[in-house]
């Protein structure tokens, strides 16, 4: 290997780094000089150590997207030590697989997406504001695609991941799990005011940007707990519930 010349299960380990889910397509796209040889090798090799989970999309195509325990300079001495070399020769006993809660890559996005609307809104100006609409709004439209992951991890990828907008995946979540008309008329009020924020430079005040972003905090936890069994409080700081008064 040339030096300075990255190797490709790096140029690999950093798309899966940047990327919750991840085909030998996206990994073409951007690296079309790695083989598929050496793609699935990687990644049934982080496979293997619970590091991410396979998905099959068809009879010939796999995804993969991190699991909770991933971990990137973890992920690194794995595939740069003995263990990776070991992994290829065919009298290689498979280590053991980490134990990992139920992962779903979408949840995350929107608990990430509350969380950094909460942090937003705890600034003074206007344009965190704005951002902080925006993202709680984008917080509910991953925990309604989270449901439709779980239902189908096939289909979401395939079609509903980049054609669904929040509406529409309300409406698809809708066919199999109950939203209260209260709860819709919440949401669509954070919506309409998200859009406000964004095409007419109607950013709403401090006081009711914390009443939207409690609601939207209320809508994620119950329904990740009804639909998802996962209680985001889990994965929030204490300080976030704290600061989720309404007075």
């Amino acid at each position: 290997m040339q030096a300075g010349k990255k190797p490709k299960y790096m140029k690999i380990l950093h798309l899966v780094d940047d990327k919750i889910i991840i085909t030998l397509e996206k990994c073409r796209k951007k690296y079309p000089e790695i083989p598929s040889s050496t793609f699935h090798s990687v990644l049934n090799t982080l496979n293997k150590h619970g590091l991410v989970e396979k998905v099959q999309l068809d009879k010939k195509r796999q995804a993969y997207h991190k699991t909770n325990v991933f971990n990137f300079m973890e992920a690194r001495n794995i595939l740069s030590g003995d263990r990776f070399r070991l992994a290829k020769s065919k009298n290689h006993e498979t280590a053991p697989r980490k134990e990992k809660q139920s992962f779903n890559p979408i949840l995350t996005m929107s608990v990430y997406s509350l969380l950094n609307a909460f942090e937003l809104s705890k600034k003074t100006e206007e344009r965190h504001r704005q951002a902080t609409v925006i993202l709680m709004d984008l917080a509910i439209e991953y925990v309604l695609k989270a449901k439709l992951y779980k239902n189908d991890p096939v289909k979401f990828l395939e079609g509903q991941l980049d054609e669904l907008d929040l509406f529409t995946a309300l409406q698809e979540v809708k066919k199999d799990s109950k939203v209260s008309r209260e709860d819709e008329l919440k949401l669509n009020l954070i919506h309409r005011t998200r859009n406000y924020a964004l095409g007419k430079a109607r950013i709403p005040d401090s006081p009711t940007t914390k009443k939207h972003i409690a609601w939207a905090y209320a809508f994620i936890h119950e329904f990740a707990l009804e639909n998802l069994a996962v209680d985001i409080d889990s994965q929030m700081p204490v300080n976030f519930q704290t600061g989720l008064s309404l007075e």
